[in-house]
């Protein structure tokens, strides 16, 4: 609201609160020229996403599964260098 013509910051040394409702009303009156020039680039960027979740993240081969498969794989490498603890501080 800083950039906003009622009140232009001025509020806050007034001590008055400001209607919510009409607050949010002059932003989206604001900003409703930049929604059409952004609805495109926007769908875009969330489209992207959804298919990076589902692509990359979900997928049998994505990185979710790789990190489970990766816990017993840890465990076992843990267990070998406890295992191995002696031949490891030789060398």
């Amino acid at each position: 609201m800083h950039y906003c013509p009622n009140c232009n910051g001025h509020h806050s040394g007034s001590g008055t609160k400001l209607c919510d409702g009409y607050c949010k009303n002059v932003m989206r009156g604001c900003s409703a020229e930049f929604a059409g020039l952004l609805d495109s680039p926007w769908s875009s960027v969330v489209d992207a996403l959804s298919n990076l979740v589902t692509t990359h993240i979900l997928s049998d081969s994505g990185i979710i599964n790789v990190i489970k498969q990766l816990q017993p794989k840890l465990s076992d490498a843990i267990m070998a260098a406890m295992n191995n603890s002696p031949d490891l501080e030789q060398k």
